[in-house]
Formats: C-alpha cells, structure tokens, sequence
C-alpha cells in the first residue's frame, strides 16, 4: 500500500493569533487563558460537574457521553474511562525555572525543526511523562518563537479539563529567551500512521476497527469545536498517537495532539472565517486548497476563506486512507494535487471499498463533500449511524 506523502506547508498564523506567553506564577497551576489573553482559545463550559466516571465495561461508549451529554451546555464535562492510568485537570506552569532542576530525560524520542522530544522522569516523584522542547536558539525567526507560545495558550486552555481523546498537557517550564518545554502525557505506541503503514501493529485495518478509531479521533474534533469553539486546521494520522503498540482501536488508546496550527472560530463550524491557510497538503479540504493555488500562482485570493469544516473533510481523507492505504488525491506533484483536490471527483476502488457497508460509505463521502457549507459536521458525524454502531 502506498504510504501517503508527509509533507508540510509552511505555516501561516492568523493575525489575531500572535502575541506572547503570560506565564502564572512560578510553581502554581496556570490559570485558564482568557480571551484577551489569548485570542485562540475560548474555554466554555468551565466548573461544570462531571456528567459521571468510568465506562461500565462498555468500551468507547465514554467517547459518547463525553459528546452527547443531556444538554449542550454540559459538553466539556469530565467523563474518564477507569482505565485510563494518568487524570489531570489543569496545567502547571514554571517560569523562569531551568529544567533540568525537574526532570530528568532518559530517552530521546525524535527531533523536530526547533528541538527534541524527549521521554522524562519527574525528579519528585519518580513518574514518566513525555517533553517537547523548543530552543530559542534554532528558532531563526521571531514568529516561530512566537508561535510556540502561542501552542502552549491553546494547549493549556484544551487541558483544563481532561478529554480521553485529547493528549494531555502537564506543565510548562519556561526561560524566556532561552527554552520552552511541554510536559505531556507519556504515548509508547507511535502514531497512527505507523498503524495505517503496518509497521508496528499487526491489526488489520479492517472495516471495524477503522470504526473503532474513528470514534476516538471525532470524538476528540467534536470536544475541539463544541467545547472550545477551536479548529484544529491539522488532523492527520501523524498527530494521532497511540498510548500502546498492542491495541490502537481501545477506548482512550488515541490521543489527538499538536496544536501548532489551531485557531479559534466565531459562530458555527460552517461559518469560514480564517483566511490564512494552514495544514497539510495530503489532508486539504478544497477550499483549502483554492487559497494555496492562489497563493502559489500568485493570484487574488480575496473572498477566499474557510472555517473549522476543513477537519471534518480532514477526517474523512484519514478514514479513506485506512481503508485505501493512501489519502484521496495523493500525488507526487503537488500542483496537480491541488488541482484534483479542487477539481474533485473522488475515485473508490473496489479492491479497497467493494466490501465496506454502505453506512461507512456514506460516512465518508458525506464527510468529503467539496462544498464546506454541505459538508457534514461533526455532531452530525457523531450522531451518524455508522459511528453510533461503537455505542
């Protein structure tokens, strides 16, 4: 099967995105950013009471009483699988606190553009958690420095209150000028890509447990926008990481991560709002990619903009590449890439999709619809059938 392409755009931030860390006090759990803080995140839903604790043996029915609470209002309750073994609410931040002086780094993980990530020890208290690290020294530009801080804002307010779908944010240590370090969860199991590729896992992508994924990585988009009205503007299999090489389709097994790219939107889902574009080529909704042709060709790009549906159509290219083993309309050359996502016409082998049903079919091409106004949401994704089959 071919792997789909990994390659990224350069970034571009939303305007209203910039602007530094506020840090809290040194040793206390930061407070939640508040919007003239921190324009990207809006938090909603803060001080309700958990809707109720554990999963009863039902498996990922947790991941529907987290989303389908009696009433809207309550969306962002708290509602943790017994299973999961590390519960925070909150996010610590040290500022101005070397750290070395907390953690102790026993492995090296991977590196990226800026930095590590790195698995940690607390010196505290013995427990292992997961680093990125971020130098100011290979930042070569201000923004990128800039737009670290601006992930930990987002971060930290998705933190708040725990998801199980959600990568976890402990702590913040931070020099100003000198290094950032993100405190996470510790995920052992690499990501889904290399479940999709068959690298590490033995388990069959078959219809069902790309089902039971599925349910784990919407349920995650779903508390994104209703709970924090945030567009993630980066699904892709890379950014879901697996806490075990056994099981990826377990309940609370995937956790979606890396807010590098996510900005607030106001009003509905469907409503465009950003301009600026941002994610990755292979998982472009089509409106996406008008703005980035426009870009590349250098033409006008005004009336052109996008809201938070593109990591509905995200999801749906993730669920096609599972079953397919490569995104929709991967291409080696990316201006013809652009082109056919635009164009559409969307191709379903039948060696990959004669046998899938027709609930997950209409899942996905609801879910790939070009026009961003049709698309299918993601509370209608949550409630459609095919998904509703993981109750």
């Amino acid at each position: 099967m071919l792997s789909p392409s990994k390659r990224m755009l350069t970034v571009m931030f939303e305007n209203e995105a910039q602007g530094s860390i506020k840090p809290a006090q040194k040793g206390k759990a930061a407070a939640p950013a508040h919007k003239e803080n921190a324009p990207i995140a809006n938090i909603k839903g803060r001080g309700a009471k958990p809707v109720g604790r554990g999963n009863g043996g039902k498996g990922l029915g947790v991941l529907w009483k987290l989303w389908l609470p009696a009433r809207r209002e309550h969306v962002s309750d708290l509602v943790v699988s017994k299973n999961e073994d590390q519960k925070h609410a909150g996010v610590r931040c040290l500022d101005g606190i070397a750290f070395n002086d907390h953690y102790r780094v026993l492995q090296k993980l991977g590196a990226g553009a800026f930095g590590t990530v790195s698995k940690v020890e607390r010196v505290s208290d013995g427990k292992e958690f997961a680093a990125k690290e971020v130098l100011f020294s290979q930042c070569k530009l201000k923004g990128q420095w800039n737009a670290a801080h601006d992930e930990v804002r987002v971060w930290t307010a998705v933190s708040w209150t725990y998801h199980p779908s959600i990568l976890q944010l402990v702590e913040v240590v931070h020099l100003e000028n000198v290094s950032l370090h993100l405190v996470t969860e510790l995920m052992s199991g690499g990501d889904l890509q290399d479940a999709i590729d068959g690298g590490v896992y033995s388990a069959e992508m078959s219809e069902k447990n790309v089902r039971l994924i599925t349910v784990q990585i919407a349920a995650a988009i779903a508390h994104l926008h209703q709970a924090h009205s945030m567009a993630h503007r980066d699904i892709k299999p890379q950014n879901v990481l697996c806490r075990s090489r056994t099981n990826p389709m377990k309940a609370g097994s995937l956790k979606l991560t890396d807010f590098g790219f996510s900005a607030e939107f106001s009003g509905s889902p469907k409503e465009p709002c950003f301009s600026l574009y941002a994610g990755s080529m292979d998982y472009f909704a089509p409106e996406l990619a008008r703005i980035v042709r426009a870009v590349r060709r250098k033409e006008p790009q005004e009336g052109m903009k996008y809201g938070a549906a593109v990591d509905c159509y995200a999801l749906g290219c993730v669920v096609y590449q599972m079953l397919h083993g490569s995104t929709p309309y991967f291409h080696q050359d990316e201006d013809t890439q652009l082109d056919n996502i635009i164009e559409g016409g969307l191709a379903y082998p039948l060696n990959s999709f004669g046998q899938v049903s027709s609930s997950c079919m209409d899942f996905m091409q609801k879910l790939l619809e070009p026009d961003q106004l049709h698309r299918m949401t993601i509370e209608e994704a949550m409630r459609h059938k095919w998904l509703k089959g993981c109750m």
